[in-house]
């Protein structure tokens, strides 16, 4: 006998490599470094080399926050403002 919940799922394709991806880059956003590196070549993904350099700026800003220092975070705005306004 058919259940209600066999007929209310469906098959949806699985991109692992697209998985492997969003995983990375998550252990990246926050801040498992070592974790992510490991992980994606385990899985062989090819990252690009400056797909590091976003995650650890951010890292350095919030850690910077949590002592109290505003310099990294004023600094980060004022780049950010300054590339804003060549695009």
């Amino acid at each position: 006998m058919e259940q209600d919940v066999e007929r209310a799922v469906r098959v949806v394709p699985f991109d692992q490599p697209l998985v492997n991806q969003l995983i990375a880059q998550h252990l990246f956003r926050v801040g498992r470094f070592d974790v992510a590196q490991v992980f994606a070549e385990e899985a062989g993904l090819q990252l690009p080399a400056d797909t590091l350099q976003p995650f650890m700026a951010m890292h350095a800003v919030v850690d910077a926050l949590q002592k109290g220092d505003f310099a990294p975070a004023i600094q980060y705005c004022l780049l950010l403002w300054e590339l804003s306004l060549t695009w």
